[in-house]
């Protein structure tokens, strides 16, 4: 019962849209390329994600850091505008990309997971990963 009671909270809290996290900013390398992105390192910031966003700049994006490497799928509900999709393991080595994932304006989106477990998500603007020559393997930096 408790569990659904913290899910109905946090549904109403993201569907008001009064939620500020204040998220931190770090920046984050891959291949000589910076990205400076907000850290969703709770579950009400992860579950909120970009959602409500009218967009993210070029060097713009949200990191994902969960408790344990698992296969950590993302949804794209309530968003505004498509974003890539970079899994990173433990290692800090990229393990999935799912380039140019489209908003869900519909009440049941699909879910993306990735191929192999990762602790962390990066999601940036749509086509960076491509524009940027970034692959399954890179390494990235923190």
């Amino acid at each position: 019962m408790k569990k659904y009671l913290l899910l109905f909270l946090i549904i109403v809290t993201i569907s008001s849209g009064c939620l500020d996290t204040g998220n931190d900013v770090a920046r984050i390398t891959i291949n000589d390329v910076y990205v400076d992105a907000e850290v969703a390192d709770s579950t009400l910031e992860r579950v909120r994600g970009l959602m409500y966003r009218e967009n993210i700049g070029e060097t713009e994006g949200m990191f994902f850091i969960f408790d344990s490497e698992d296969n950590h799928s993302i949804w794209m509900k309530n968003m505004k505008f498509p974003i890539d999709i970079i899994w990173v393991d433990e290692n800090m080595s990229i393990v999935h990309i799912k380039h140019n994932v489209p908003p869900c304006k519909e009440e049941d989106c699909p879910t993306y997971p990735p191929s192999k477990p990762a602790k962390y998500v990066l999601e940036v603007k749509a086509n960076f990963t491509e524009q940027n020559n970034i692959k399954i393997g890179d390494t990235v930096h923190l």
